[in-house]
């Protein structure tokens, strides 16, 4: 189990060495505003349980709390990554999405496996494992998302910036 999650791990590294630096920033601190101020709010508002057989501590008004945080850092960043206010919304939607997917399913996998926290494998790495689990799915779905969503944008700049015809003669 603990290779697989360095295998991820490293799969992650390579994503990000390769994405360009404003959305893997942008991601990034969308993902940790939303894991943490999840947290957060859960703690303090926290009633109704979200998913109670595969993660009891987790609870709506948590993870609702998170997605504000993150929403209103998305709109912080808007300008490093370039993109309007709706669009940097809908990207830290999905991103949510995904992280919340992500951590789910890595609290479904402890659970089978009878692990109470996947620190337990990687010694002396428990923010390491928190991150990877809140930061893989997102980061894997996120940007191949806004990668083909900004390919053909991208792919006809270049052609105007360097005179090349966008489409074969």
């Amino acid at each position: 189990m603990g290779a697989i999650y360095l295998l991820i791990a490293a799969g992650a590294v390579l994503f990000v060495w390769l994405s360009p630096p404003g959305k893997s920033v942008f991601e990034f601190l969308v993902v940790c505003a939303f894991d943490g101020f999840s947290q957060v709010a859960g703690q303090i508002f926290g009633r109704r349980q979200l998913a109670p057989r595969i993660s009891p501590g987790k609870t709506i008004e948590g993870s609702l709390g998170g997605l504000f945080a993150a929403a209103a850092m998305a709109m912080l960043l808007r300008p490093i990554v370039g993109w309007n206010g709706l669009r940097s919304l809908l990207a830290c939607c999905f991103i949510v999405a995904a992280a919340l997917t992500g951590d789910l399913l890595a609290s479904l996998v402890k659970r089978r496996s009878n692990i109470k926290d996947f620190s337990n494998l990687l010694r002396g790495t428990e923010a390491s494992s928190i991150a990877l689990t809140a930061f893989c799915l997102p980061q894997r779905l996120g940007f191949s998302l806004l990668r083909s969503h900004n390919g053909a944008a991208s792919y006809k700049t270049r052609c105007r910036e360097t005179g090349t015809p966008t489409r074969p003669r």
